[in-house]
């Protein structure tokens, strides 16, 4: 649903916005991604829901959204 909506793209987006003025914008940004990656959060086949993209699938679209770039500039700023 994430990758159908296109909120992955806005989550990525949130980290390209100045830290000083949107820390809350860019932590829940960081916490989806940890929360998307957490496996005890995916539904399972025996809930009736569909099994969900493979990590390996949305860490591709993410890569492509230029997320690891951006992540890795926040961190910096978050250090500095």
């Amino acid at each position: 649903m994430l990758v159908v909506a296109q909120a992955l793209d806005i989550f990525v987006g949130f980290l390209e916005l100045d830290f000083s003025d949107n820390k809350d914008l860019i932590m829940i940004a960081i916490d989806s991604f940890l929360v998307l990656f957490d496996s005890t959060h995916q539904p399972s086949q025996e809930e009736g829901m569909p099994l969900p993209l493979p990590e390996s699938e949305v860490a591709r679209i993410l890569g492509k959204l230029g997320l690891f770039e951006r992540l890795a500039e926040t961190i910096t700023r978050l250090i500095y």
